[in-house]
């Protein structure tokens, strides 16, 4: 197996930075205790880990995240003035979310066999199970998984009916049916480091995409390093100066559990901003899951614990968090100064909004500056992005695209006026192919547009507010293609000095003879055939050439033509197509010569005739023939039968039916059967003679007596002349 990530369609990594409250250092915050429910989701007994097994990844977490790994001793040299504690702790939850008490553990049986990175794992109605609260618990849902995925994780601040990490079964903890090379618990470590903001050492995407942190070297590509873990290992980024090897013993690279041991001070910072006023995990610190461990209300520490119900506000010991809706600084529950939370709803923000779009007036590359706040945009109408509108001077395309400029963009495009606005394309992530760029930049192209229509376009950077440049292409769609019949066409995008000539497609489909009623009349026959024009002449067509039931018919609509009686064997007709624009084109239908003789297939089933001999053997008057008789044809229905002075006379094609010859007819000859269908198609068929019927005398119950009792006799005879012989020779 191999590690496989999710990236969601909204998975972000570079999230919000939130400033280091003045004088304080993060390294001195209080240890961060995360309440944490694991859901085992099973399919069989091997599935359904044991409560040791889940232990061990629980002391896994919690050795790694506080640097007491006993392997942190591989740390090389060159990395262990940064290799840090990050002062995060996990415990298994002791208190449900309805405030009971819980082993932290919950276990799911399943008919999946294997779960994917489409979240079903995660709820009831797809054989996983529901979270728990996603802003009191960190859910990690344990099953098995297909394709060599050991894990994914969901990045903050996105759907919490998903939050949380998902890890194979054979990949969790250090013991049970963990699996070597992934026995240590390092796919969780890995899997909640994404969880708690951190993107891999690679930055994924190459030398010239960082990863947000400063203290990790460029990687320019995943390392897969295995034991012995040799160090330095691959060094895939050289850098100007203080040039340093690829951190393949980095949690967030994808080095086998033995080669993994340290995380940096600043990944230490990265996770730790997420509990900081306005982070997407701060709700964590007030989680009741472990029995709020201890922690009392502050009120002064800008972060939510003990009762607190924001962030020093709240509970029965801080201010009410409205209080601080009014004070000029941005604090409590706020997502903007003195607004959002608890407070009223932030403004947008009026210099980037789609009544201040930007021009574009033709195809080249264009600078968003970056929107004015990096927490992502609320799209139609969107806020805190960059706008741009378009005016379509023909019909055709467009391709927007920021590939290769390293940032992690969002794009919408939108047509209508900016109080009403219809998205009519958005892409994101779209770029993992481009040179040089990542799979977070975005790309939209062939999106077709209107001659005289405007267009609205969104960026946003993500989660931050760097700026990036985009391109904008803009390609005519030729007249000729554009599905209008315009300029001197003669017909829709054909004709004229310009375009192709008009010409329809012809089908012929289904020539077949038709006998009308006598196969020796040739007079009466006639051709059946389908004709399809497919072409984008005009709407409707006539056929010309001879004469035809129905005449014409409609462009792109098969219809049956009748050709008229006798027209068979004068020779290939040639049938002229126009449509309504006097445009024309022709196809030939091959004569068929004659029509072939009606016939039908006729089985004597199980070859079931038989002699009956109606009461006197002796007496072959009485005596009939019984046969089975199966007329299988595309002619008629019904059939009938003479010759024979059969009963029934007739039946049905398809279906078998018993027939009985006259009394007498045995023995008097072959029978010669005229079968006839009701269109006077007939064809024949010969009911062998099986001649007189037996004579044989059938004995009666009296007879039986007596043949049974003279074959005892004679048996006793037998026997005593045996014995009397027996006798002779032992004299």
């Amino acid at each position: 197996m191999e590690y496989m990530e999710k990236k969601l369609g909204d998975s972000k990594f570079n999230r919000p930075v939130v400033p280091t409250p003045q004088g304080q250092s993060r390294s001195a915050l209080p240890i961060i205790t995360i309440p944490t429910v694991v859901h085992i989701i099973h399919n069989g007994a091997t599935q359904n880990i044991s409560e040791a097994q889940i232990l061990s990844q629980i002391q896994a977490l919690n050795n790694d995240f506080r640097r007491r790994n006993l392997d942190a001793a591989n740390t090389p040299d060159q990395f262990l003035d940064i290799a840090a504690d990050i002062e995060i702790e996990f415990c298994l939850a002791s208190v449900d979310p309805n405030g009971f008490e819980t082993t932290g553990i919950t276990r799911t049986p399943t008919s999946t066999n294997f779960f994917g990175f489409n979240d079903e794992i995660k709820s009831n109605a797809t054989g996983g199970q529901d979270p728990w609260n996603t802003a009191d618990y960190l859910n990690i849902w344990v099953g098995s998984l297909g394709g060599g995925l050991l894990g994914y994780a969901q990045f903050p601040g996105l759907n919490p009916l998903t939050d949380g990490i998902v890890i194979d079964y054979q990949a969790f903890g250090t013991t049970g049916t963990a699996t070597a090379p992934f026995d240590l618990g390092r796919t969780a470590t890995h899997e909640v480091g994404h969880w708690l903001n951190l993107r891999h050492i690679w930055g994924d995407g190459g030398c010239s995409v960082d990863d947000g942190v400063a203290d990790t070297p460029l990687a320019g590509a995943p390392n897969f390093s295995s034991l012995p873990c040799t160090h330095p290992g691959t060094n895939s980024c050289i850098e100007a100066s203080g040039d340093l090897p690829d951190m393949f013993q980095n949690f967030m690279d994808l080095s086998d559990d033995a080669c993994m041991n340290l995380f940096t001070l600043g990944q230490k910072d990265r996770m730790r901003r997420l509990f900081e006023p306005a982070g997407d995990r701060v709700s964590l610190l007030s989680s009741q899951g472990c029995a709020n461990n201890g922690a009392l209300a502050t009120c002064t520490d800008n972060f939510i614990n003990g009762e607190e119900t924001g962030v020093d506000c709240g509970g029965t010991t801080c201010l009410d968090c409205s209080a601080f809706c009014n004070d000029g600084v941005l604090n409590g529950e706020e997502t903007g100064i003195d607004c959002g939370g608890s407070c009223n709803a932030c403004p947008p923000d009026p210099s980037q909004t789609c009544e201040v779009a930007i021009d574009i007036p033709s195809s080249g590359v264009y600078t968003a500056l970056g929107p004015s706040i990096g927490m992502g945009a609320n799209n139609n109408p969107a806020t805190h992005a960059n706008w741009y509108q378009f005016v379509a001077p023909a019909n055709g395309t467009i391709d927007v695209m920021s590939c290769g400029e390293g940032v992690d963009t969002r794009l919408w495009i939108y047509e209508g006026c900016c109080e009403n606005l219809t998205t009519v394309g958005d892409a994101d992530d779209e770029c993992e192919l481009s040179p040089g760029g990542n799979s977070f930049a975005t790309q939209l192209v062939g999106l077709a547009v209107t001659k005289g229509k405007r267009y609205f376009i969104e960026w946003d950077d993500r989660w931050s507010t760097n700026g990036f440049d985009f391109t904008f292409t803009f390609t005519p769609i030729s007249r000729c293609l554009d599905g209008i019949k315009n300029g001197d066409e003669t017909a829709i995008d054909c004709g004229g000095l310009s375009c192709a000539p008009c010409q329809a497609s012809i089908v012929l489909d289904n020539v077949s003879c038709n006998n009308n009623e006598t196969p020796a009349d040739p007079s009466d026959d006639y051709i059946t055939f389908d004709l399809n024009p497919i072409g984008i002449m005009g709407t409707n067509y006539t056929v010309t050439g001879i004469s035809l039931i129905p005449s014409g018919g409609i462009y792109g609509a098969p219809t049956s033509f009748q050709t008229a009686n006798g027209s068979i064997g004068l020779g290939d007709i040639t049938l002229i197509i126009s449509d309504n624009t006097n445009c024309s084109s022709s196809v030939i239908l091959e004569d068929l010569d004659s029509c072939s003789p009606c016939q039908a297939t006729i089985a004597l089933d199980n070859v079931n005739v038989s002699c009956n001999d109606n009461e006197t053997p002796v007496d072959p008057s009485d005596d009939y023939i019984t046969f089975d008789l199966n007329l299988i044809g595309i002619t008629g229905t019904n059939y009938t039968v003479t010759g024979g002075s059969v009963m029934p006379s007739g039946g049905i094609y398809g279906t078998p039916t018993s027939f009985q010859t006259a009394n007498g007819s045995a023995g008097l000859g072959d029978i010669t059967l005229i079968i006839s269908d009701n269109t006077n198609c007939s064809s024949s068929v010969i009911i062998s003679d099986p001649g007189n019927c037996s004579t044989s005398v059938i004995p009666t119950l009296s007879q039986w007596g007596l043949l049974i009792y003279s074959l005892l006799i004679l048996n006793m005879s037998l026997f005593l002349i045996s014995i009397l012989t027996r006798i002779s020779r032992i004299d």
